[in-house]
């Protein structure tokens, strides 16, 4: 694309890249797959629990301390599991109850959020987050762990090739 920046470019393949592995347009009833819920991000639930009927008497099912501040986080609910994006860290808590499933925790998180892939026939689910100066990284859905066989044990430095 002739006159367009690298940088520009390349954050434009990105952001394509997750986008398309988010894996969002078959959400099912109580799943909040991607930030703003749908590929539109309409950020509209279709789930009827609750009413204007029943509204005023809700109560709290239950809180949960992330330990960072001043933050604020959309969380993804996929396949039974809620994952909290929370200052340097990621969370994956039983919904119901908030128990904690695993915890990964990163010194240079990026504080804009995740985005899921499904997986494929040769990698398991995965959720997707920047972080230091300029990463992408990959965490493994299920243990929480680097998806070691993503880029350099689960990162990936996006800034090759770019003069900021």
């Amino acid at each position: 694309m002739p006159g367009m920046p690298r940088a520009a470019i390349r954050a434009g393949v990105v952001a394509a890249a997750l986008t398309g592995l988010c894996g969002c347009a078959a959400t099912t009833a109580g799943e909040w797959r991607s930030y703003g819920h749908d590929p539109g991000a309409r950020r509209f639930s279709p789930l009827t629990q609750i009413t204007p009927r029943n509204v005023a008497s809700l109560t709290r099912a239950w809180s949960f301390d992330t330990g960072g501040t001043a933050m604020q986080a959309t969380p993804l609910v996929i396949d039974g599991v809620m994952y909290v994006p929370a200052g340097n860290n990621v969370f994956a808590l039983v919904p119901e109850t908030a128990q904690v499933l695993w915890k990964y925790a990163d010194t240079e998180m990026s504080r804009r959020g995740l985005t899921y892939w499904p997986g494929d026939k040769t990698a398991g689910p995965r959720l997707y987050t920047g972080a230091g100066d300029g990463e992408l990284i990959a965490i493994d859905a299920k243990t929480g762990k680097l998806a070691a066989d993503f880029g350099s044990a689960g990162r990936i430095d996006l800034k090759p090739g770019l003069s900021v």
